[in-house]
């Protein structure tokens, strides 16, 4: 196979015909959807360091005006911002995707005020992960328990009550993003921080 460079194309949703002509055995694929997954995982970094930034110079109104601007949920800009800042450029694993550096980074809490990070435990639970192999759920599920103070556990009823328990933590997401929302068409600036700061404390919890 000849070099295939990820390059330009001029349908942003699809790969142009003359690159996946290019790939002929199993080798190519592999080699091609790796160089991708790397790619997208770089421009997730990206972005969490922009949004970082942005938050930083201009404040948490800016949060709140992009995610107006783009129809986002502002949690969604909210957990890029606190995985750049858990992981800073040196602390981060090639080895290790950008939700598992995600799901890592809660193994530590984010103090509202001064935004900084209480512990360094996310650090040896991002080595374990790609240690282990773990899934981002794996992972979750195991910062969860051990905040929690137990351990993890193979019996089926125990990792069952576990998932019961991430899905309620997920619809009280999706409420807090519903309750954003009608925030937003409110214009309440204090209800929206309010707002914000019960998502993150769920995060933290999590």
């Amino acid at each position: 196979m000849s070099e295939t460079a990820l390059v330009p194309v001029k349908n942003p949703l699809a790969l142009d015909s003359s690159v996946l002509d290019n790939l002929e055995t199993y080798d190519d694929f592999l080699s091609f959807y790796i160089e991708l997954d790397q790619t997208s995982s770089a421009f997730s970094w990206l972005k969490a360091d922009l949004l970082l930034r942005m938050t930083q110079k201009l404040g948490d109104n800016s949060v709140r005006k992009l995610a107006e601007d783009i129809k986002q949920p502002a949690s969604t800009i909210v957990n890029y911002t606190r995985t750049a800042l858990a992981f800073p450029p040196e602390k981060r694993e090639e080895g290790a995707s950008f939700s598992i550096h995600f799901q890592a980074s809660f193994a530590d809490s984010l103090d509202d005020k001064t935004r900084q990070f209480e512990g360094e435990k996310r650090f040896d639970w991002l080595e374990k992960a790609i240690d282990d192999n773990m899934s981002t759920r794996r992972l979750a599920e195991e910062i969860q328990i051990e905040k929690g103070g137990g351990t993890v556990s193979d019996d089926p009823q125990d990792r069952q009550m576990i998932v019961e328990a991430q899905g309620a933590v997920i619809e009280v997401k999706k409420l807090l993003d519903s309750l954003y929302k009608d925030v937003r068409r409110s214009n309440d600036k204090d209800a929206y921080f309010q707002i914000i700061r019960i998502h993150q404390f769920v995060n933290d919890k999590n």
